[in-house]
Formats: structure tokens, C-alpha cells, sequence
């Protein structure tokens, strides 16, 4: 019974060092993932800033789109100027 306990308690201590082991192996590799500068992780994509939120109408009339939702400042582009925040409103055939 003795030897079971110590048998138990050595298993305990070996995950526990384990343990400590693979997370001291996991903060040296995201230490190595950190810019040079020391500066924290982004989350926003370095290629194009986007909004908070979206709202996505399926329509063949843009105008009505505009009426329905009060907007005045809108203007034709390319998706990606639209994406890119350059406009509040577009639109693409």
C-alpha cells in the first residue's frame, strides 16, 4: 500500500514537471513570434483597415437602397475601394 502512494505521488510530481515543462517551451515560442520592437501582437490585418460592422443588401436598384436607408453620401467604386472605408455607400454591377 506504502509503495502504491509513493508510486502515485511520483507519477503526480512527473506530470506536474511535464507540465511545466511544455509551457515554458510554449512561452519561448511565442516570445520568438513577438516583433523585435516589443510591441504586442496586432489583430488588424497590415493589408486593409475594415469596419466594425457590415450591412449586405441584394439588390438590382441601388437607388432604392439609398432611399430606404437615408443615405446621401454614396458613390460607384470597386469593392475594394468600398471595403477599404473609402466610401459609406457602394456599390458594384
Amino acid at each position: 500500500m506504502l509503495l502504491a502512494l509513493h508510486m502515485l505521488a511520483l507519477g503526480v510530481v512527473t506530470i506536474i514537471f511535464l507540465g511545466m515543462i511544455a509551457l515554458h517551451r510554449r512561452a519561448r515560442i511565442i516570445r520568438q513570434m513577438m516583433p523585435i520592437d516589443g510591441g504586442l501582437l496586432s489583430t488588424v490585418p497590415p493589408f486593409m483597415p475594415r469596419p466594425a460592422t457590415w450591412l449586405a443588401i441584394r439588390s438590382s436598384n441601388p437607388k432604392a437602397v439609398q432611399a430606404v436607408l437615408a443615405l446621401s453620401d454614396t458613390a460607384r467604386c470597386p469593392w475594394t475601394e468600398g471595403i477599404a472605408g473609402k466610401s459609406l455607400f457602394f456599390w458594384q454591377d
